[in-house]
């Protein structure tokens, strides 16, 4: 078959074949950045990855995706391994133990729809699939395998246009889900005067994590390019023809569209969490008078404004798509929720004026992904700490998993460590004495129900079951994942925490963690004190820092889980968040010096972590132990730093989307490790300023820093070769380090670092 490709007046591609699969459509452009990306990394379930292959903008509210099954908590919408398609999804499911909120299903069919979860699917070939950040086409066989449809997504930040071609003579039809969730009564209408459907759904699915949210409604507004021919609505109990309007907690239309030519149906799609006027408007400014390819091509330049701030030179493609990939992943989230200067706040259900981040993995990504993102996106970190500050405002409470609102998922207040990193470096146009207040609150002032006997415990959604040992004055043991008890969580246990200098076993759920992580937020909060003049909390905040020593059991040479009268819990492995006594061993990272102290030097330090390694103790696809390979910088072993980098660089991340990424990316934070890690640097502990030496897996690499981009940071490994992984020495803007230390003063406004890279360990700064 001869391809023919034409050019519009906008001097865009469009193919004139339909039989075309969707990769002919990037035939005969330059590969930009953007084209290097495969959102298909990371997708699969046998790697955990949990990610979406998206059409999104950068840092975009709303994600298009592809569905291969219901999602739900534990479950995204789309895995690489399976091969039917039920819709296409307008996705807030930032995650896999995440929940998704106000989202939109759409299901093209041939002909009426049915109302039939067995019959609503289409056969997925990956062979005639295509991912890219600003577009999506994937061309289906239908259910019964007589017909197929080639869809296509492309979309801007609250707005998106799906394209269903179908075959000659097909009749187009199409299947929209508007809420499904029990216990929330969605709502749509079908206009058919004005050719429109539209409606709200109020779904959470993680609502029992947070507050309750009367006024919380993901608004969505639907228009077509054919007109509507047969129309009805369902729920639970069928379709029910001609009906416009319905209000249910499974709720959904069904629509025909005449036909003339065969010609594709064009669906425009906006959303908004402030009401209907806010997504109208949202389609006005953003795809109103637009084509399926302008918006692309519109959606491709704000990616590729943002990709080609990195450049790396003399690498494989194969190379320079995980490369572009895990950027991608890395702006991704936190998410912009505002639209057009105003926001609905899920922290006081209300409407405020100004700009709004949200979906922060605190847990997972103030270890690298916010460093990051003070590299590649400074323009972004301020308004990020402004957001978080907003939060704090209108709710009480810094957060710890906004999703959209206050949830009691994960440990330690990691608000404390963004905020603190960003302060540290620079980083002050937001309100300093809000900032500190915010932090401080959590440092000092325990949560509700932290002390006070039974009547303040509540069991979480795993386990019900209050354990037998605890003391009668114990409040809430705060299982992962409680159920909301009238308050946010923050440091549950501080007030143990602060009498006993630790938290017990007795009094608090995963107490051997929560002390290691509270120490650090401790740490980092004791630096903006220091600086700001605050002497007596810093003396305190510093002190408690050192906290986590408490629990070291010599014996065992492990962290381990006390009592409240110090004595030893007789499970040693009970207490830890998500691994075990291994995984939280080398948690202090903000006190290296101390933990090598604790552990009787560094040769025995060194030891343990040889045998962390050897042992396979190191889990690289969760972060308590990303920073562990950088470690061997304090014993003077920085060559097994060195060949760490190179081996888990290379065996948890390639191109291929069956593996892709080793473990869930968590909003970025695997794919921030592995920039950094590639880049031969490492923020080991937030708020020190200062990054750890590794060994760069690049020839060069460069970043465009500043809010302008004026500021250039060039890396340059010489002599980088696959013998040569060592490093002999570092110069940053041409001086020697002496030590395996950078300093984020050193690159503040760009420079050139040069490794001096050879094929056997070196002493570091010869």
């Amino acid at each position: 078959m001869r391809i023919k490709i034409l050019s519009d007046r906008f001097g865009k591609l469009f193919l004139s074949a339909f039989a075309l699969t969707c990769f002919t459509a990037l035939m005969a452009q330059e590969k930009t950045e953007a084209d290097y990306v495969n959102p298909l990394i990371g997708t699969a379930a046998k790697t955990d990855g949990g990610v979406l292959p998206s059409v999104v903008v950068p840092f975009g509210k709303t994600h298009f995706s592809p569905m291969t099954n219901q999602n739900h908590i534990g479950r995204p919408p789309y895995y690489y391994e399976e091969k039917q398609l039920i819709g296409f999804i307008a996705s807030h499911q930032s995650a896999v133990w995440m929940g998704d909120f106000g989202d939109v299903v759409f299901f093209p069919t041939v002909g009426e729809p049915e109302v039939n979860e067995s019959t609503q699917k289409m056969w997925l070939n990956h062979d005639k699939e295509s991912a890219h950040p600003f577009y999506y086409c994937a061309e289906s066989e239908t259910f019964d395998r007589k017909s197929s449809i080639k869809t296509e997504i492309t979309a801007l930040a609250n707005s998106a246009i799906f394209r269903f071609t179908y075959e000659k003579g097909a009749e187009p039809g199409l299947l929209i889900e508007g809420s499904r969730e029990k216990g929330f009564a969605g709502f749509i209408v079908i206009d058919t005067l004005k050719n429109e459907v539209y409606g709200y759904n109020p779904d959470r699915q993680d609502a029992y994590l947070g507050p309750p949210l009367q006024n919380f409604k993901g608004h969505f507004q639907i228009r077509f390019n054919k007109k509507i021919k047969s129309f009805g609505t369902w729920d639970r109990t069928g379709k029910q023809p001609r009906n416009i309007k319905r209000k249910e907690e499974l709720v959904g239309a069904y629509l025909t569209f005449e036909s003339q030519d065969d010609s594709a149906l064009e669906v425009y799609f906006s959303n908004s969490f402030i009401d209907r006027e806010q997504a109208l408007k949202n389609m006005e400014h953003e795809i109103a008078g637009l084509s399926f390819e302008q918006v692309k091509a519109a959606n491709k330049k704000l990616w590729n404004d943002v990709l080609q701030r990195v450049e790396v030179k003399d690498v494989p493609d194969s190379t320079r798509t995980i490369v572009y990939t895990a950027l991608y992943h890395t702006m991704l989230f936190p998410r912009i929720l505002s639209e057009q200067g105003r926001y609905y706040s899920a922290f006081d259900d209300q409407i405020h004026e100004g700009e709004f981040y949200s979906t922060f993995s605190l847990w997972d990504t103030f270890r690298a992904l916010h460093p990051l993102l003070i590299l590649t996106a400074p323009e972004r970190v301020n308004p990020m700490i402004s957001s978080l500050l907003k939060m704090y405002s209108e709710g009480g409470w810094l957060p710890k998993w906004p999703n959209p609102t206050y949830t009691s998922i994960m440990i330690g207040t990691h608000a404390d460590a963004v905020i603190a990193d960003a302060y540290v470096k620079g980083f002050r146009e937001y309100d300093l004495e809000l900032a500190y207040e915010a932090v401080r609150k959590n440092a000092f002032q325990p949560p509700y129900g932290d002390s006070g006997g039974d009547q303040y415990y509540i069991g979480d959604s795993w386990n019900n079951a209050k354990p037998s040992f605890r003391p009668a004055d114990a409040g809430n043991y705060w299982w992962d994942r409680a159920y909301w008890n009238g308050g946010c969580e923050a440091r549950g246990g501080l007030t143990w925490y602060m009498k006993y200098n630790f938290v017990p076993v007795d009094y608090t759920a995963e107490s051997v963690s929560r002390t290691v992580e509270f120490s650090l937020d401790d740490y980092c909060i004791a630096q903006m004190a220091k600086d700001m003049g605050k002497e007596e909390d810093y003396r305190i905040l510093m002190q408690r820092s050192r906290n986590y020593k408490n629990l070291y059991n010599p014996e065992t040479k492990r962290l381990a889980p006390r009592y409240h009268d110090g004595r030893w819990y007789e499970q040693p492995e009970w207490g830890f968040t998500e691994g075990s006594s291994w995984t939280y061993l080398f948690g202090a990272m903000h006190d290296v010096p101390g933990m090598i102290e604790l552990m009787g030097g560094k040769k025995d330090f060194s030891a343990m972590l040889d045998r962390n390694f050897n042992e396979n103790h190191y889990r690289h696809d969760n972060e308590p132990g990303h920073h562990y390979i950088y470690l061997y910088n304090w014993t003077q072993e920085a060559y097994k730093t060195q060949e760490l980098a190179r081996k888990h660089s290379r065996i948890n991340y390639n191109a291929d989307p069956a593996y892709g990424i080793n473990g869930n990316d968590d909003l970025g934070q695997m794919s921030a490790w592995y920039l950094f890690t590639c880049m031969g640097f490492y923020p080991v502990a937030s708020a020190s300023g200062e990054y750890a030496i590794g060994a760069p897996q690049f020839p060069e690499i460069s970043i465009r820093m500043g809010e302008d981009q004026s500021k250039v940071l060039c890396i340059k490994a010489k002599n980088l070769s696959e013998k040569n992984k060592y490093v002999k020495s570092v110069s940053v803007n041409g001086k020697k380090l002496k030590e395996p230390v950078l300093k984020h003063e050193d690159i503040k406004n760009g420079g050139t670092i040069v490794f001096e890279m050879v094929d056997k360990p070196a002493k570091f700064g010869n």
